[in-house]
């Protein structure tokens, strides 16, 4: 929607990296942004990525008019160095006037590519940016999300340690806990903003900017999850075969001991369990890595499956499942070197009476 406003009008996009409340350390990591304005049915621009565990998120801002109706904004489809990306979010504004949309491509090419957004037609006016991170869970990496369409507010439950990122359109200052701009801004019809909220613990978290009351409103949000812990150095060994004793009150009396490294991009650790047994964790709080061993209650002989769990204190959690096969002992012990030797004869050196 273009009213008699857009010749006195300002676009800017807004790009901000943390909220009042403080981020762990080592967690989701502002890489780069870029953005790009244009009309017509496709929009590109170069975008440089770089770091490792990398997330690229790329949102679009549409408006339409008379000459462009609303049927032409969604998105078909957004490449970047021709890898297609996701769409996490998407709402058009309670007037049909404006929708804003935002996607994700896991583990992006690094260096500079060009990001494409095609269209379903010709938009009268379009906003792209874009905002890439590191530290990003790479598999299943979104979390909650949610999305206005009469307002650029968007409140989500967050699991903590996480990035929401959210795009809007309408607006020029963000609210906090988006309080930090990048700085992007230029003169164009179209208003947009694309913002990050690093989160600190669980809870709610809203993003919001200040309303421009010329322009409608949409705005969608989506929480990135940062990376889980990661299990290794796992004892006994994955597929490997365990001697014990003997079963001893349907527990295999201390012999199997499992024992590893937890690492976390959290500060400390949460919780880990072997088959539901809470793991002893050595040092107890502090930094990774960090030891964990447990005693997982094993009640028969055989293949057995020890599914260890750990929990970050954000309540991110991986699972390493340790494959072992449980034998008993019935090798009988061996006698040897015994004196004097079997068949030996004995000569007393010398007897006594009483």
């Amino acid at each position: 929607f273009l009213c008699s406003c857009l010749e006195h009008s300002e676009y800017a996009i807004e790009l901000v990296d943390a909220n009042s409340t403080p981020a762990p350390s080592g967690t989701i990591a502002l890489d780069a942004t870029s953005s790009m304005p244009g009309s017509g049915n496709s929009l590109s621009w170069t975008h440089t990525t770089s770091g490792t565990n990398r997330l690229l998120t790329v949102a679009s801002v549409a408006n339409s008019n008379s000459n462009s109706p609303a049927a032409d904004m969604p998105v078909t489809g957004i490449t970047y160095g021709g890898q297609a990306l996701s769409q996490a979010a998407a709402v058009s504004d309670s007037s049909g006037a404006t929708r804003t949309e935002l996607w994700y491509l896991v583990n992006p090419p690094s260096g500079s590519n060009t990001i494409q957004i095609n269209y379903t037609g010709s938009v009268v006016e379009m906003v792209g940016s874009a905002a890439s991170f590191t530290g990003v869970a790479q598999v299943s990496p979104v979390g909650a999300s949610g999305s206005s369409s009469s307002g650029p507010s968007v409140t989500l439950t967050s699991s903590g340690g996480s990035m929401i990122v959210a795009a809007g359109d309408g607006t020029i200052t963000a609210n906090g806990p988006m309080s930090e701009p990048v700085g992007i801004a230029g003169s164009y019809g179209t208003v947009g903003s694309l913002g990050t909220i690093a989160t600190g613990p669980a809870g709610s978290y809203t993003a919001s900017w200040a309303s421009v009351s010329y322009l409608a409103q949409a705005a969608v949000a989506v929480e990135f999850l940062p990376l889980p812990p990661a299990i290794s150095a796992v004892s006994p060994a994955n597929n490997s075969t365990q001697t014990v004793w003997g079963l001893t009150t349907g527990q295999l009396g201390g012999s199997l001991v499992v024992m590893g490294t937890v690492s976390s991009p959290q500060p400390g650790m949460g919780t880990v369990a072997c088959n539901g047994v809470a793991a002893t964790l050595v040092p107890t709080s502090g930094t990774s890595p960090i030891m964990f061993s447990c005693l997982p209650p094993v009640t028969a002989l055989g293949a057995q499956t020890i599914t260890i769990v750990a929990t970050d204190i954000a309540g991110n959690s991986s699972t390493f499942v340790d494959n072992v096969t449980i034998v008993v002992d019935a090798q009988p012990p061996a006698i040897s070197g015994v004196a004097p030797a079997s068949g030996t004869t004995l000569t007393p050196a010398s007897l006594s009476t009483g």
